[in-house]
């Protein structure tokens, strides 16, 4: 999983990158986030896929979204791990069918 942990203007979140089409199905896209939260509890949970031209879009709360519009994407401190499997199984289970980028 490739994600960033960014604090700006004392509000601290995390970006994780995912599938397009986890982006562009609203239903997976909340339970992608709601998995992800359990990761990095109190954060708000952003995701950022590539749109077909490679250009960086997100979703989330509007202020942090629109905060990574106008950044440079190249200057976000992305980071790759394995996620909690076990965590992720959870939340799955919890929440119904869940793909997860990797």
């Amino acid at each position: 999983m490739w994600y960033a942990t960014i604090t700006e203007q004392s509000t601290t979140f995390t970006v994780v990158a995912v599938q397009l089409s986890i982006f562009l199905n609203k239903l997976e896209s909340q339970r992608t986030q709601l998995a992800y939260s359990r990761l990095f509890p109190g954060m708000p949970i952003i995701l950022m896929a590539r749109d077909p031209r490679g250009v960086p879009i997100y979703i989330g709360r509007i202020d942090i979204v629109n905060f990574l519009k106008i950044a440079d994407p190249s200057v976000i401190p992305w980071q790759t791990s394995q996620p909690d499997r076990n965590l992720l199984r959870i939340a799955r289970d919890h929440h119904g069918f869940m793909k997860l980028a990797s």
